[in-house]
């Protein structure tokens, strides 16, 4: 279960590079649908952890419908890690994303 945490973030960082249309600068969408850069930012991290909160909690469930219910110690390990992971994602998606 931790080894696997993350792989959801991984998984995501490819998006982050094309989010707005491909383009560095995202003028695609800026042209289209003029919005503040910092909206952007938090509607793609909100749905980037959402997305990634989805995928881990679906391989916790179908590893546990496997192979039982882990330790409570890992359990609350996977999720400090996932959680602790999550910021250093999501500010190097903001990086390349705008």
């Amino acid at each position: 279960m931790v080894g696997g945490l993350a792989h959801p973030h991984q998984a995501l960082a490819a998006g982050n590079a094309r989010v707005a249309g491909g383009e560095r600068g995202g003028g695609r969408v800026w042209f289209l649908a003029p919005v503040a850069p910092a909206d952007v930012l938090v509607a793609k991290n909100v749905a980037a952890y959402l997305f990634s909160l989805a995928l881990f909690l679906g391989s916790a469930a179908a590893g546990t419908a496997v192979g039982g219910p882990p330790p409570a110690w890992a359990v609350l390990g996977a999720v400090a890690l996932h959680a602790g992971l999550a910021p250093f994602f999501l500010a190097a998606g903001n990086a390349v994303s705008i």
